[in-house]
C-alpha cells in the first residue's frame, strides 16, 4: 500500500513537471500556429509553486525523488525573476521618473467613473512628480472638472500631453514634462485597443516613449468572478462560462500575437531609443512579452524588489504591467504601488542614460 501511494505520487509529480517544461513554449510559439502553450504559461506561477510543494514533501520523505521537479525548475529559472527579484537596484542621483497605470476610466469601486476616484489618482500622480506618464483607459469626461485636459493642469510636473480616443468611454495618455515634437498611433482592426507613442526631447536627446494597450480579454463580470475566485460549481450555466470564457481567452491569445509581431516591427523601426509601458494584458511566460522584450530590458528584473503582481484581483500571480526600455537606459527603483483605485497596480521607475552604451 505504501508503494501504491509513492508510485501515485511520482506519477502525479512528473505530470507536473511536464506541464512545467510544456508552459516555458508559450514563449516561442504564437498562439495563432498552436495556442494550447498560451494557458499553460498564463497558469505559470501555479504550476511552479505546485512543484515547489512536491519538492518540499520529497526531502521529507524521499530526498531523490526531488530532482523531479528540481531539474524542470532549474531549466526555466530565468522564468521565476520575471514574477520575483530579491533585491532592487536603488540610486539617489536624478532620472527620468516614469510611471504607467491603467485607470479603470476611473471607474475605482463603482460602476460609472466618478471624479473622486480621478482625484485619488491625480493625486498619487502629482506626490510622485514624475517626468512620463503612461495611462491605460483613462476615461475622457467633458466636464472641466474631470477630464484628462484638467488632470494635466493639477500635474505640476506636466506641461505636455498626448491622448487618443479607445472608444466613447476614453483611451490612452501620454503625460509628460518634456517638449513633444512627434506623435503617433497604432491601431489594430476590430479591437478597441491600440498603442500610441510619443517623440519627446531629454536633455538634447530624443527618445520614442510608446504607451500600450494590447487585446484585452473582454471577459464579462461572472466570467472575472470565476476566475479571480476559482470556485467553479457543478452545473450547466457554469460549464457554459468556462467554455466562453476559454474561447474569450484562445481569440485575446491569438490577436495579442497579432499586435504584437507589428508593435516589435515598429519598435524596431524606431530612431529613437524606446521605453516601452502599458499593459500587454499578457505574463512574462508569454508569445506577447517575449516578443517586445526581445531587444529590451524589463525595469522589474533589472531594479524590482518581491512580487511583481501588478493586476488588483484575487489571483495574485497576474504582472501584466509593463516598463520596458532601451539598453541605453539603466533602471532604478522599480516598485508596484499597492494603491486599490483600480483592477491594476500602479507601476513606476527611475531610468537613467547610460553613457556607457
Amino acid at each position: 500500500m505504501k508503494r501504491f501511494f509513492r508510485n501515485i505520487f511520482i506519477l502525479i509529480n512528473i505530470l507536473v513537471a511536464v506541464c512545467l517544461m510544456f508552459s516555458y513554449t508559450a514563449v516561442f510559439i504564437n498562439p495563432a500556429v498552436f495556442w494550447i502553450p498560451a494557458f499553460f504559461g498564463l497558469a505559470y506561477p501555479y504550476i511552479f509553486l505546485v512543484n515547489i510543494l512536491f519538492i518540499l514533501f520529497w526531502v521529507v520523505f524521499n530526498a531523490k525523488y526531488s530532482l523531479i521537479s528540481i531539474l524542470p525548475i532549474l531549466a526555466g529559472i530565468s522564468f521565476s525573476g520575471s514574477f520575483v527579484q530579491l533585491r532592487g537596484e536603488k540610486t539617489e542621483k536624478e532620472g527620468i521618473r516614469v510611471c504607467s497605470y491603467n485607470v479603470r476610466y476611473f471607474v475605482g469601486d463603482n460602476i460609472l467613473p466618478n471624479k473622486e476616484t480621478a482625484d485619488k489618482i491625480t493625486d498619487f500622480l502629482d506626490k510622485g512628480k514624475f517626468d512620463i506618464i503612461c495611462l491605460q483607459e483613462a476615461g475622457i469626461s467633458n466636464l472641466d472638472s474631470f477630464s484628462v485636459t484638467e488632470i494635466r493642469n493639477r500635474l505640476r510636473n506636466i506641461n505636455h500631453m498626448q491622448l487618443a480616443h479607445a472608444s466613447n468611454s476614453g483611451g490612452p495618455v501620454i503625460y509628460t514634462r518634456y517638449p513633444i515634437v512627434n506623435m503617433g498611433e497604432i491601431r489594430y482592426k476590430n479591437s478597441g485597443n491600440l498603442v500610441i507613442f510619443s517623440d519627446l526631447v531629454i536633455q538634447k536627446d530624443t527618445f520614442r516613449v510608446y504607451n500600450c494597450h494590447l487585446q484585452s480579454y473582454r471577459l464579462d463580470p461572472y466570467e472575472l468572478n470565476s476566475l479571480d475566485s476559482l470556485r467553479f460549481t457543478n452545473t450547466p450555466e457554469t460549464y457554459d462560462g468556462v467554455k466562453s470564457m476559454g474561447a474569450k481567452m484562445k481569440q485575446a491569445f491569438i490577436k495579442r500575437a497579432e499586435q504584437v509581431l507589428r508593435l516589435e516591427s515598429h519598435i524596431r523601426k524606431s530612431p529613437y531609443p524606446v521605453i516601452v509601458c502599458g499593459d500587454f494584458n499578457d505574463t512574462p511566460v508569454s508569445y506577447a512579452y517575449h516578443t517586445l522584450k526581445k531587444n529590451l530590458l524589463d525595469a522589474f528584473v533589472e531594479s524590482g524588489q518581491g512580487i511583481g503582481n501588478t493586476y488588483n484581483g484575487r489571483l495574485p500571480s497576474f504582472r501584466i504591467d509593463y516598463i520596458l526600455h532601451d539598453p541605453v537606459f539603466n533602471s532604478f527603483g522599480f516598485k508596484v504601488g499597492r494603491r486599490k483605485f483600480s483592477d491594476h497596480f500602479p507601476i513606476q521607475c527611475k531610468l537613467m542614460l547610460n553613457r556607457t552604451s
